[in-house]
């Protein structure tokens, strides 16, 4: 992994200003990149904002610049200027778009479930998916370099604080049964799997890596089974603890006993974590 900056680059000049670089669009000599409509230029911001992500991922943070960005992309350094004027303003704009995009693939799968049972299963699968995807080792990569950088670290907060509330009202709106409970519950529960998940991500097991994490998957959904229920929200409603007599009484004893459940499970996943 490279070194990374300790500081948001100051180094950067507007590209275009003066002459412009040989091969480059200059837009005020001809047409401009999205002449040909705004679909176009969005489709070209798009590209150069997943080309970015890329060079996070592959470079890190101190090694992405416009010439790697504009080798990625396949696009010239003019052309990706006539959207970001400076390399700042494209490294901001990646990291909205980081979260965006992440947002995009995960609710976009969860949704595509019909019930709620599915949505829930559906989305643990695809978090753990996604933790595996190069958006993620972008993330990663920004995290790392933010540890000794101000500014970055700043700006990675910025983007967590929007990015968690934009989360909480979508999965609100994905699972509307658990939206009644308020946002601080669903924070809670969204908070509790991203730390879970990313710590899964980042455990080194001795033997039977695949199987253990497996395991512990298992007992996350178990563990957020537990959590809802003991709000009153049957989430996987097929299993055995959601019926009783063909009725479903809720009771505080019941309600004690789920909490406890809920705590020795992540009592067990600390244990089997620190052990593995």
């Amino acid at each position: 992994m490279k070194a990374r900056d300790k500081t948001v680059r100051q180094d950067v000049r507007p590209f275009g200003q003066g002459s412009t670089e040989r091969g480059a669009i200059d837009p005020g000599a001809g047409e401009t990149p999205d002449a040909a409509g705004g679909d176009k230029g969005e489709k070209a911001q798009r590209a150069i904002l997943d080309a970015t992500l890329a060079c996070f991922a592959e470079y890190g943070w101190s090694g992405t610049n416009m010439s790697v960005i504009a080798r990625r992309s396949r696009m010239t350094r003019g052309r990706i200027q006539y959207y970001y004027p400076t390399l700042d303003d494209l490294l901001r704009a990646a990291i909205d778009h980081l979260a965006i995009e992440w947002r995009r693939q995960y609710f976009g799968l969860v949704t595509e479930a019909s019930s709620a049972s599915a949505r829930f299963e559906t989305g643990v699968e695809v978090l753990w998916r996604l933790m595996q995807d190069p958006l993620h080792v972008a993330k990663q990569e920004l995290e790392a370099s933010a540890r000794t950088n101000p500014q970055l670290r700043a700006l990675m907060q910025q983007a967590a604080t929007g990015d968690e509330e934009t989360s909480v009202q979508a999965v609100k709106q994905a699972f509307p049964e658990l939206a009644e409970k308020g946002d601080a519950a669903v924070r809670l529960a969204r908070n509790f799997t991203m730390v879970f998940m990313e710590g899964l991500t980042l455990y080194r097991f001795t033997g039977d890596a695949d199987a253990r994490r497996s395991e512990l998957i298992e007992m996350l959904k178990a563990i957020l089974v537990s959590y809802w229920a003991s709000l009153g929200v049957e989430i996987l409603k097929e299993t055995p603890r959601a019926k009783r007599g063909g009725a479903q009484v809720a009771t505080p004893r019941r309600d004690d006993q789920r909490r406890e459940r809920a705590l020795a499970l992540i009592q067990e996943a600390a244990t089997l974590l620190s052990t593995g």
